[in-house]
């Protein structure tokens, strides 16, 4: 029926003790969404699939807040950075690297600040990809990806803050980072 992480829209229908019941998708399948929020009944969320709990869909509501301010920090620094007239590598590609590693949750903020202690010129990309091939924050296939999806921003092809909404869709939603620069038309 549905994958893991696949995208998907739903209705509040009723709230339940720490849950609430939702319909899915198009054709109104009975779902549960876990959420410490008050959501209004009635109201339409974009959430992705998590499993099947007999009849029911398991749903995650996707956290467009936390999207939003990596988003919006990433697309001012941007920003930033095109008016100084310095490219993305001039400023520490492996800071920022870590910056959108440690935002959308794949490594702790003390890995961050070790890593960000040590970091000096070009190979700190490669410190932290190979960091993360030793660790398990991320599968042997995730790290190439975003190794070849870095390499998209350092031609000029993505800007910085695609990659880490791709990144976040990634790690909150198993979206692969090329089919979510896809979908969202930036590849």
């Amino acid at each position: 029926m549905y994958r893991a992480g696949e995208r998907l829209n739903c209705t509040v229908v009723s709230k339940e003790p720490d849950s609430y019941s939702v319909a899915v998708g198009d054709k109104g399948l009975p779902g549960l969404l876990r959420s410490a929020e008050e959501l209004e009944i009635g109201a339409c969320l974009e959430v992705f699939f998590v499993c099947m709990h007999g009849d029911l869909l398991v749903v995650r509501q996707i956290d467009t807040t936390a999207l939003s301010k990596i988003s919006e920090r990433l697309r001012q620094e941007s920003l930033e950075l095109e008016q100084a007239s310095t490219s993305v590598a001039d400023v520490g590609l492996g800071q920022k690297l870590l910056e959108l590693l440690a935002g959308c949750g794949t490594i702790d903020a003390q890995t961050a600040r070790e890593f960000a202690a040590g970091l000096d010129g070009a190979p700190e990309v490669e410190a932290i990809f190979s960091h993360l091939r030793q660790s398990s924050y991320l599968s042997p296939r995730q790290i190439d990806e975003l190794r070849e999806v870095l390499a998209l921003v350092q031609t000029g092809r993505i800007k910085f803050e695609q990659l880490a909404v791709a990144h976040y869709d990634s790690v909150t939603a198993g979206v692969p980072l090329r089919e979510s620069l896809t979908v969202r038309g930036w590849l």
